[in-house]
């Protein structure tokens, strides 16, 4: 048994069961993750389901992102309760998991972009001292690890802005506006890999992006988030 089980008992991410000592994963034999993996047809700029491979999505159609990306789960279920605790519930044990499966289920999508550098989404200072931890860059770390991708906390938040899942769609993008800036003294790379927990609108990628190319104008940026918000037809993107 691992030192570190002595003391925290190992538990399934996603329904929270109680693992065999020396497990080798985060994920019992009864969750089954992958039954939330956003399959094909995908939106070419967001990966969210489409009407067709590369098609674009009623969401992305409204407003053409310039910052495209993937996400490997719908944001529901056991995925959703698992990013709720990794958010607010102190897992931060959780970015490990995830990131293995963010590699084991987009490698070849990652290994395409050629990103130089993984940069996560921060956190507000004031945010992040409450929570403790920035679950984007906890998830980066991991993922470059997996990756062989060194990452950095490239970017900053400048504004404690409200947060995001409170507004509708068009006071998000005007909510996230100049909310972020590069750090002072560090060079924004080519190629860059923004990593996140969740994607709904979009407006804080495109935010990210935006500040990275106030820097780098040819920077070329994508995104990768553990899970995205899927809308129903009936349901208004907010």
């Amino acid at each position: 048994m691992k030192g570190m089980d002595l003391i925290f008992t190992p538990r399934c991410m996603f329904c929270r069961r109680i693992l065999g000592a020396g497990a080798q994963s985060q994920v019992c034999p009864w969750c089954h993750p992958e039954e939330f993996r956003i399959s094909k047809p995908r939106c070419r700029f967001c990966g969210r389901p489409a009407a067709e491979e590369n098609g674009i999505c009623p969401d992305c159609r409204q407003r053409r992102p310039t910052v495209t990306g993937r996400c490997l789960y719908a944001y529901e279920g056991i995925i959703r309760d698992a990013l709720h605790r990794f958010k607010y519930g102190n897992c931060r044990g959780y970015g490990e998991g995830f990131a293995r499966q963010l590699w084991a289920g987009l490698e070849e999508t990652i290994r395409k972009w050629q990103p130089q550098l993984l940069v996560p989404v921060p956190l507000h200072p004031k945010r992040q001292r409450q929570g403790g931890y920035n679950q984007a860059a906890v998830t980066a770390a991991w993922l470059a690890e997996q990756a062989g991708i060194p990452w950095q906390n490239l970017l900053r938040r400048v504004r404690n802005t409200a947060p995001q899942q409170s507004l509708g769609y068009g006071l998000r993008a005007l909510n996230i506006q100049e909310a972020f800036a590069v750090n002072e003294g560090m060079a924004v790379p080519d190629r860059i890999l923004l990593i996140d927990d969740i994607y709904t609108t979009g407006s804080t990628i495109e935010a990210c992006g935006e500040a990275l190319r106030n820097r780098n104008a040819g920077t070329e940026a994508h995104f990768l988030t553990i899970a995205a918000k899927i809308f129903d037809k009936s349901e208004k993107s907010t």
